[in-house]
């Protein structure tokens, strides 16, 4: 997992667990990279203003503690010596253009982010998907594990029918991440692909009806041949193979990805957001947002190669 070697880490400055704050350690001493610590804190209406600097202070001392705690929990014999902590205020609620201008300041490769439940059910809050949608970086959402004790279990989402050479390269680095990514959680790895033959509901509404069913199984079968076909080219450009840990999921990826991880109990999803590839904005894809909506565990989102930020020094 040698491609992060910058990383931002950045604190709420709330007490208590901070799973992210481990893997922000583990990742660094991993990589040999750099780790930066930072606050993003509510700016104090100007009455009181005047406490802004002891709530800052406040702050860092919660951070400092968390991190000594984290750098244990992570086997670490002492805390390693990061950067002076940067602290940003949160003004007018655009917390997450702050962050994202920290990481285009420090030219970050990966965020790290705490994701604190604001209610109950999956998904992620309107901060974490405005990150998803606009930093400029790599972003991962770490959240206290939720699911059944034992082994920890990742699930990267590919779709290996991709065409386009940004999305094939994107597919390609997820797959670079998630394997290394598994040893240094030691967990185990599922490479997951969604396909569907997609004439099922138009056919009961429409002349499909006519066709009989030996032809449609015969379609079914040949799209479910050529996708496996297609990961296996896929797996096999990456030095990996078809086994056990590759599942082919029929249906379309809102359903069937947020399903398996429930089923199955994954704890981290990698996955790619793909949009407009060298326009300003990515708009994550329809697909995407379904998906993220209906997941409730710890995520790694990608950027694809050529991403621009809306957000601007």
């Amino acid at each position: 997992m040698n491609v992060f070697k910058n990383i931002l880490y950045v604190s709420d400055g709330i007490a208590g667990d901070c799973p992210g704050l481990v893997q922000a350690l583990r990742l660094t001493e991993m990589n040999g990279a750099k780790l930066r610590l930072a606050i993003v804190t509510p700016k104090l209406p100007k009455e009181f203003s005047t406490y802004q600097d002891t709530y800052e202070t406040g702050s860092r001392t919660t951070l400092m503690e968390a991190f000594k705690d984290a750098a244990r929990e992570a086997g670490m014999a002492a805390p390693p010596s990061v950067d002076d902590i940067n602290v940003g205020s949160d003004v007018s609620g655009l917390t997450g253009t702050v962050i994202s201008k920290m990481v285009l300041r420090g030219d970050h490769d990966l965020l790290i982010r705490e994701s604190r439940r604001e209610s109950e059910g999956a998904g992620y809050s309107a901060i974490e998907m405005e990150l998803l949608r606009k930093c400029p970086s790599a972003v991962w959402l770490v959240r206290a594990k939720t699911m059944s004790a034992g082994k920890p279990k990742i699930a990267v989402a590919i779709d290996p029918q991709e065409t386009e050479s940004q999305a094939i390269l994107l597919t390609q680095s997820l797959l670079q991440v998630s394997e290394p990514l598994s040893s240094m959680l030691d967990a185990d790895l599922h490479i997951i692909s969604s396909w569907s033959a997609s004439f099922d509901d138009f056919r009961t509404r429409h002349f499909w009806g006519k066709v009989s069913e030996k032809s449609i199984r015969a379609f079914r079968e040949r799209r479910e041949s050529l996708h496996k076909s297609a990961m296996e080219r896929t797996l096999k450009s990456a030095g990996l193979s078809m086994g056990p840990n590759v599942h082919q999921l029929e249906g379309s990826p809102d359903m069937t990805i947020s399903k398996f991880v429930s089923d199955n109990g994954v704890d981290t999803v990698v996955i790619g957001t793909i949009g407009r590839v060298g326009i300003p904005g990515l708009l994550m894809g329809n697909t995407a947002e379904k998906v993220l909506r209906q997941l409730d565990c710890s995520l790694l989102a990608l950027k694809p190669e050529g991403f621009v930020s809306t957000v601007m020094l």
